[in-house]
């Protein structure tokens, strides 16, 4: 994930989302949404499935969401994987995103409304899917915002 923050991609979209984009329908005022802006090649779909490891090296597979954005996008996504999988609180989920210099680095105000925007994201995902897994997300970002709410 470090390696990854590094890939800055050149001017011009390409096949690219951006993060800006991506998350603006899910903000009560859109043009906040700049804050999540970059250059940074991120995944954004940490899900276990999503990173084969060897003896020697991890690969990224399943590239469904790649986004042009900040370098810290992809250590937030992996919060609420993180938390979604059961075994993290928001708090030890933040903990494990630290170690990584893009989100020790991010403006805490920025993080704080890209948690509140996975709200809106993640329940409209879970109402249209049976899977269990979304429902997880979307807990998962109700309780990952309350949490920086709180700080």
């Amino acid at each position: 994930m470090d390696a990854l923050s590094a890939i800055k991609v050149s001017d011009g979209p390409g096949p690219f989302k951006r993060a800006e984009d991506r998350w603006k329908p899910y903000l009560d005022d859109p043009e906040t949404a700049a804050v999540f802006a970059g250059p940074v090649l991120t995944h954004s779909d940490w899900t276990p499935d999503n990173v084969l490891i060897s003896e020697h090296r991890a690969w990224l597979i399943d590239w469904a969401w790649p986004t042009l954005g900040a370098a810290w996008t992809d250590p937030a996504c992996w919060v609420l994987r993180l938390m979604a999988s059961g075994g993290h609180t928001a708090h030890e989920a933040e903990r494990q995103a630290s170690r990584l210099p893009a989100f020790q680095a991010a403006d805490p105000a920025h993080i704080d409304l890209f948690a509140a925007a996975n709200i809106r994201l993640w329940d409209e995902i879970a109402q249209a899917s049976t899977s269990d897994w979304t429902a997880k997300m979307a807990q998962a970002a109700k309780s990952w915002a309350a949490y920086r709410q709180a700080r």
